[in-house]
């Protein structure tokens, strides 16, 4: 083989060496991805997944606000979120707001990671961590539809697919009724009375401020002596379903 003959082999070569490298390169980086995005099947891996979860929002708590009465009506929406997705794993961070025309109010600061599911309660199989300037609050939801719930550490208890109210034993203690599209908030029952109204986010459609459909107060109180326990439950219910729609936004069309 001459020199000319072994030059125009390796230019006919080239071509393919270098395709081969980056279907391989592709490979690797989509291997990357698929195992940074994987639900973690042990303890451990949840256990380093809730670390950072807790990192990410701890990065986001500077923009949220001291926390006051006035949060409990504004826990509308969320900002700023950032996601990414493979498959259908997904991980999110963001804020939970006020109504969009109060851009400067942030109440708490969320992070998640899970499966993305479809045609259930919950828009994802896995774990959140939420804060306010003073409380946390942990999620987990299953294949079930049910989440478990955290708060401060503590559990609180679950919320079943159904709407029930479970105690931290177990026990029924309360109901969220069941979202109806002609209602624009649910009744929260807990200990036997109803406490509460809760906003329906799905009342009126996607372009409610077109139709000038007045929004409720996300949580509005129907009892006059509110206990502290009962404060905690609906503080996580409503932030439950910020978070749900925002795992559901990045469940169909992105953010």
């Amino acid at each position: 083989m001459n020199g000319e003959t072994g030059l125009s082999l390796i230019l006919c070569l080239a071509p393919i060496c270098i395709g081969i490298l980056g279907f391989v390169g592709m490979g690797a980086v989509l291997a990357h991805f698929f195992l940074r995005g994987r639900q973690p099947n042990s303890d451990a891996g949840w256990a380093a997944m809730q670390t950072e979860m807790q990192a990410e929002v701890a990065t986001l708590m500077p923009r949220v606000q001291l926390w006051s009465h006035d949060a409990f009506t504004e826990l509308h929406t969320y900002r700023n979120l950032k996601w990414v997705a493979f498959g259908r794993q997904a991980r999110a961070r963001g804020l939970v707001a006020a109504a969009k025309n109060k851009k400067q109010r942030a109440w708490a600061a969320f992070s998640l990671r899970g499966r993305r599911v479809y045609n259930l309660p919950v828009a994802f199989v896995g774990k959140a961590h939420a804060r306010t300037s003073v409380q946390s609050l942990d999620y987990e939801a299953d294949a079930s539809g049910q989440v478990v719930i955290q708060v401060d550490g503590r559990m609180l208890g679950s919320l079943q697919p159904d709407g029930q109210l479970l105690s931290a034993s177990g026990e029924p203690i309360g109901q969220v009724a069941r979202l109806a599209r002609d209602r624009s908030t649910r009744p929260v029952t807990l200990n036997g009375r109803e406490v509460a109204q809760l906003e329906n986010p799905y009342y009126g459609g996607y372009f409610r401020f077109l139709k000038n459909i007045p929004r409720p107060p996300a949580v509005e109180f129907t009892a006059p002596d509110v206990t502290p326990a009962e404060r905690d439950w609906l503080l996580a219910l409503a932030l439950w379903q910020v978070i749900n729609r925002a795992a559901a936004q990045i469940n169909t069309s992105g953010v």
